[in-house]
């Protein structure tokens, strides 16, 4: 079983997806470590035809700085500009693109609620909508985790959340990596689908 996890990141998706069996590959337009095969490119350019059919699952979470309410709060302190959806909007289209492109069983785009309105235009209402994250796509019912962030997030040490507010450059990164409680749920949920 294959998954493909785009905008991957630190492989928050792959990570779950990983100790459910899966062989992940992500595609990202930066390295910052992602842990397994990795297709270093701008998804824009992407074709994904020659993939057609060679994965099960494929994960997105396109970046969520152009719909985070947080964005604004940098953007009034001149440390970015205002977020812009529509230039987050292209990228949730190009992430379409590419599922309907490679057509895999079961697909699952996750975004902030800033996100909803925006990408209500492209993806119609999210399918499940638990906290912070909004899940759209053809994914099997699941299992939701303990609601608890320090347990999604394995250990209390791993938890972004417990660490002291400095620079750090991976910060955002981090930030965004989908909670491997999360991911392994739902990798759990397409295996049990993929395998009766």
């Amino acid at each position: 079983m294959k998954v493909l996890d785009l905008f991957c990141g630190m492989g928050g998706w792959s990570i779950g997806f990983r100790r459910q069996g899966f062989e992940p590959t992500g595609l990202d337009i930066d390295d910052v470590g992602y842990p397994y095969d990795f297709i270093l490119d701008d998804i824009r350019d992407f074709d994904g035809n020659p993939f057609k059919g060679k994965f099960e699952v494929i994960v997105a979470s396109p970046p969520c700085t152009e719909y985070s309410s947080l964005a604004k709060f940098s953007a009034l302190r001149g440390q970015r500009p205002f977020p812009d959806p529509e230039k987050g909007n292209l990228l949730v289209k190009e992430a379409k693109r590419v599922i309907e492109q490679i057509q895999p069983r079961f697909w699952v785009l996750e975004n902030v609620k800033g996100s909803l309105k925006p990408i209500y235009s492209i993806l119609g209402v999210p399918r499940m909508r638990y906290g912070p994250w909004q899940l759209w796509g053809n994914f099997p019912r699941f299992l939701m985790p303990s609601s608890n962030m320090k347990k999604w997030n394995g250990s209390r040490e791993e938890s972004w959340l417990d660490r002291p507010l400095r620079f750090n450059p991976l910060g955002a990164w981090l930030r965004a990596k989908i909670p491997i409680g999360l991911s392994e749920a739902i990798a759990k949920a397409c295996k049990e689908s993929l395998t009766v």
